[in-house]
């Protein structure tokens, strides 16, 4: 019976893994199973031809970023900067730039992820056979077909370039949240908290620099009353004066330009295409002032 039942179970994984070589199928079932996928492809896949990786919250994972071949997007929803710094220090190989998100700055890691990651017969297990890995859970996998055989559609990609000008509606539903939100962001950040939030950051940021590694900080947009609110411009000012703008680089909002969110503090869709396009112009001038400089001052 043992026999039979292992024998089986072995078969199913061959057919499995035949079927993820030919349909390398990659399925999200919720917030936590998708990070977990995004961290796994960031360790375990080649990264030949990115130069350049965001480090953020669940507000950059709102980024569009699918048709930009050049960069990855290590932000997690609900989780800190630090998860995805901690992650980037794995590699061997390192990107040109790294973008790091500056909104939530004080948020800690999460341990649970970590351990869920690094465990070690399962890490080495799921390095070697990709068929093991999150992404190619056959339940989501079924569910993925079943959803399109339900809605008779195919998933499509959302190319960040079909942006184009978006009305800003409001309703009862969204002030509602945002009135919530405001009411945490009344309350003044802990100061020991943001130093030590800070002291680590500056630790981590000069591995990075010592590596070779040109960082840039950048804010998510987010409502413009959470944006002026007392939490928000201190945990801002703190940072900008630990990590001077004179002597590193940012990626500063446009002046006058508001941006529509759902909640607050994430953009709704075609706001965060539009905001995308934005970034990525940015990202594509640093670099040119990058090898115009390098140039100039071969030691740069």
């Amino acid at each position: 019976m043992i026999r039979n039942s292992l024998i089986i179970c072995f078969v199913f994984l061959i057919i499995h893994g035949l079927f993820i070589k030919y349909n390398p199928i990659g399925v999200s079932q919720h917030q936590w199973n998708d990070n977990i996928i995004r961290a796994q492809g960031f360790l375990y896949d080649d990264f030949e031809g990115i130069n350049f990786i965001i480090i953020g919250t669940s507000l950059s994972c709102r980024l569009q970023l699918d048709s930009l071949r050049d960069v990855y997007n290590l932000a997690f929803g609900g989780l800190s900067v630090f998860d995805g710094l901690e992650l980037l220090m794995q590699k061997d190989k390192l990107p040109d730039f790294v973008l790091i998100e500056t909104n939530f700055y004080m948020k800690k890691e999460s341990e649970n992820f970590r351990k869920s990651l690094f465990k070690p017969l399962l890490y080495s297990a799921k390095k070697h056979f990709p068929s093991l890995r999150e992404k190619h859970q056959p339940v989501g996998i079924l569910g993925y077909y079943f959803r399109q055989i339900k809605e008779g559609v195919q998933r499509e990609k959302i190319n960040y370039k079909r942006a184009g000008s978006t009305v800003i509606k409001s309703n009862k539903f969204q002030q509602n949240l945002i009135e919530r939100r405001m009411k945490d962001f009344e309350i003044l950040p802990n100061e020991k908290d943001i130093e030590d939030a800070l002291s680590r950051m500056d630790s981590i940021v000069l591995k990075l620099n010592k590596l070779g590694v040109s960082i840039v900080f950048y804010e998510m947009p987010v409502n413009q009353q959470i944006f002026m609110s007392p939490a928000s411009k201190i945990s801002r000012e703190r940072f900008k004066h630990r990590f001077s703008v004179n002597e590193n680089t940012y990626i500063f909002l446009q002046e006058n330009c508001s941006y529509q969110t759902k909640d607050g503090i994430h953009l709704t869709s075609l706001e965060s295409i539009k905001f995308t396009k934005y970034f990525y112009k940015e990202l594509k001038n640093i670099t040119k002032r990058n090898q115009l400089n390098a140039e100039k001052n071969p030691d740069y």
